[in-house]
């Protein structure tokens, strides 16, 4: 597969999944299953070398927005946000970091 056609096939199924996270389901094991497969898939076929440190860093930002909160100058720790957020929402802030970056390179050129 070309590289060129890689990329439109990513970016027809990311927008796919974003349509389905926002509208069609609001069931957590499919949309988990879902958002797997689609990164999968780009880092099988697309994957560049920063790509995994995007990945992480993307779901470690989303981690420390949603759990850390500060109030004038004290910062607390909320775990009990962790348990509710299902798998989904870390790997869609993951992808959707690589997507972005990825996104700008291609425009960039």
């Amino acid at each position: 597969m070309k590289k060129d056609k890689a990329i439109i096939v990513f970016y027809l199924a990311y927008v796919i999944w974003l349509f389905v996270l926002i509208f069609l389901s609001p069931n957590t094991t499919l949309l988990t299953y879902f958002t797997g497969i689609i990164l999968a898939f780009y880092l099988v076929f697309l994957s560049n070398f920063w790509d995994i440190a995007w990945l992480t860093a993307g779901i470690i930002v989303f981690l420390i927005l949603t759990t850390v909160k500060i109030n004038g100058f004290v910062i607390t720790f909320d775990k009990l946000l962790l348990a509710n957020i299902p798998l989904w929402v870390y790997l869609a802030w993951g992808t959707t970091i690589v997507s972005l970056r990825r996104f700008f390179i291609i425009a960039s050129k």
